[in-house]
């Protein structure tokens, strides 16, 4: 967090442009909201005694036409503000690190490969990007909707909303144990690219003393065990990730069958209309996307 708020601060010539961006991708993810409650008031109306009537059918439709237009608005002027004020700001802190590199000690500089220094410059400063432009933005936008669709599952049917709920602390807790596994194994994979970058850069500018002393064996042998493993890292990464995604999955789809099981005893007994439990269907899978 500490991190964070210190990026935030020093991204504070963009803040108001940042702002406002993040304001569109709330309008943005607040309108994901329509299509739920449309299908699920179309549904109630083909449903009644009286039969829908066709105004009834135009307006959802027009309704419905009219939020995806603006959504899709709000999506591109949020992503067209987020990347200009990322891609301004990736520069920014590509320059105020090669400051502070002009400024270190020779000594710093005593066992350090220029390529490895490149790499933490130009490739993790890049990674600023997706933090200003994608990671905010969604994780804003997935509070947001889990926000409203608990409000609206609670106010379709508490009973069944409170059930459907169960998952969420088992997905909760995995979640949090999956990111302290991979956190340290994604720090491994930067830290060797790069070590591959530094030694690289090392060996092509160096090339003509590496075949002078017919050293292309030993330095082919030392870009090879680097890259093995990154391999390993990137291997152990996708590893947890293919336990990780298919159990969230398997966790997430257990809200569903709940709201079949339970939602479809509740409307034989009267208590929940079809109409209802498609709209809850179509609210949940919102609801687990985040």
């Amino acid at each position: 967090m500490h991190a964070l708020l210190r990026m935030i601060k020093m991204a504070r010539k963009y803040l108001g442009l940042i702002i406002v961006s993040f304001a569109l991708v709330l309008f943005s993810s607040a309108l994901t909201m329509a299509t739920p409650f449309v299908i699920s008031r179309l549904t109630a109306a083909l449903n009644s005694a009286a039969g829908a009537r066709m105004d009834v059918v135009a307006s959802l439709s027009v309704a419905l036409a009219g939020a995806y237009l603006i959504r899709a608005v709000f999506k591109g002027g949020s992503a067209c503000l987020g990347h200009y004020c990322a891609w301004h700001f990736v520069p920014w802190l590509t320059t105020q690190v090669y400051d502070k590199l002009q400024k270190l000690s020779m000594r710093f500089y005593h066992d350090r490969q220029t390529g490895e220094l490149m790499s933490r410059a130009v490739n993790d400063a890049r990674q600023m990007e997706l933090l200003v432009a994608h990671i905010l933005p969604d994780m804003m936008s997935n509070v947001l909707i889990v926000i409203l669709v608990t409000v609206a599952l609670f106010m379709i049917n508490p009973l069944l909303a409170a059930l459907t709920l169960i998952p969420i602390p088992i997905i909760v807790i995995s979640s949090v144990v999956f990111m302290k596994k991979q956190e340290p194994v994604n720090a491994r994979a930067f830290s060797i690219l790069g070590e591959i970058n530094g030694a690289l850069q090392d060996n092509i500018s160096g090339i003509k003393e590496i075949q002078a002393f017919s050293k292309e064996t030993h330095e082919h042998e030392k870009i090879a065990g680097l890259c093995r493993d990154y391999t390993r890292a990137n291997i152990s990464w996708s590893r947890n990730s293919g336990v990780f995604y298919p159990l969230i999955e398997f966790l997430t789809s257990l809200g569903t069958i709940i709201v079949i099981a339970v939602g479809g005893w509740l409307a034989v007994r009267g208590h929940m209309t079809s109409a209802d439990i498609i709209g809850f269907v179509l609210y949940l899978s919102l609801y687990y996307q985040p």
